[in-house]
């Protein structure tokens, strides 16, 4: 049974057989959407819970590329994807709302850990369409924590909740521990 979907923006050159397995572990179909409107079609008629998206469109700055997305899918978390080479600030893009970063071409991994993400976030904030349990556990591990609504793991990931932000995260044992 599927509980959402992830959304492809435009053509990322993405190994779709990879994507349709590692998102079926989770509980998703992969739909494309050749372009905004029909990103917006698809966000009324199903539950979307990333929408992977290239930043850098010629003509396109990666500031307007992730509004417009942010705009035709509010509810779901945007992914950017971006070439090896493309200067973007990580941070820059956090505070702007993008919820994580994919280098093309893509990883299988990194796919997986970026789904694995999406899947925590969306649990960890209280949303009822983020699906049930993979339906067998992600194989690759990472080091993930969830505190106070957020998801680290190397870079930081966005809630696009700033404002949320605590001085304070929770211990395994749920004791507060200061930031370092």
């Amino acid at each position: 049974m599927t509980c959402g979907t992830i959304a492809l923006l435009g053509n990322l050159n993405i190994d779709r057989q990879h994507l349709d397995a590692v998102a079926a572990e989770f509980g998703w179909l992969v739909a494309q959407a050749e372009d905004l409107s029909s990103l917006r079609k698809m966000n009324a008629d199903q539950p979307l819970m990333a929408v992977l998206f290239r930043a850098n469109n010629p003509g396109v700055p990666w500031q307007d590329a992730l509004e417009r997305v942010l705009e035709a899918a509010p509810t779901a978390l945007p992914i950017a994807c971006t070439g090896f080479s493309e200067s973007i600030p990580w941070t820059d893009m956090a505070d702007a709302g993008a919820f994580h970063e994919l280098r093309l071409p893509i990883d299988p991994g990194e796919v997986r850990r970026s789904l694995g993400f999406v899947w925590a976030a969306k649990r960890t904030n209280g949303f009822s369409d983020a699906g049930g349990e993979p339906q067998r556990a992600p194989a690759a591990k990472s080091r993930t924590s969830a505190s106070n609504g957020f998801v680290f793991s190397g870079r930081f990931i966005n809630s696009r909740s700033h404002a949320s932000r605590s001085p304070v995260r929770r211990s395994v044992s749920g004791r507060p521990e200061p930031w370092l």
